[in-house]
């Protein structure tokens, strides 16, 4: 149970860094040459629309990939739902940061624990 869990959790992560930042997870830092009429060799980083063999996808990015086009509706309410998720915790965890706790300190003062003296008398069992 544990083991599934957590190859659901480094898949999720994955998807959500694709989510998040395309271009990083599926070509990472690769950047390649091309040399321009005048002889000038000039360096440019790997996208999705250059035609050139020089840049190589992350296995990853060519999973996910292929998965989101063949097919597409899986990959459109997945990305919705991710960014509904990302929303939700953001707007969660600023609700979480600025409401007041309501304090339990009320209950335990002395004026509290003075009515309930009457509590001894009372059997423990009934």
């Amino acid at each position: 149970m544990l083991c599934s869990l957590m190859m659901f959790i480094v898949v999720a992560i994955n998807i959500f860094v694709y989510l998040l930042i395309p271009q990083y997870s599926i070509y990472g830092d690769q950047h390649y040459a091309i040399t321009a009429n005048n002889g000038t060799v000039i360096i440019k980083q790997c996208t999705q629309y250059v035609t050139t063999d020089q840049c190589q996808m992350t296995v990853m990015g060519r999973i996910i990939l292929r998965f989101f086009y063949k097919v597409w509706f899986f990959g459109a309410v997945y990305f919705c739902l991710s960014w509904l998720y990302l929303v939700v915790f953001l707007i969660s965890g600023l609700i979480k940061l600025f409401r007041n706790r309501e304090s339990n300190i009320q209950e335990f003062t002395i004026e509290r624990l003075l009515q309930d003296d009457n509590d001894e008398e009372d059997p423990l069992i009934q």
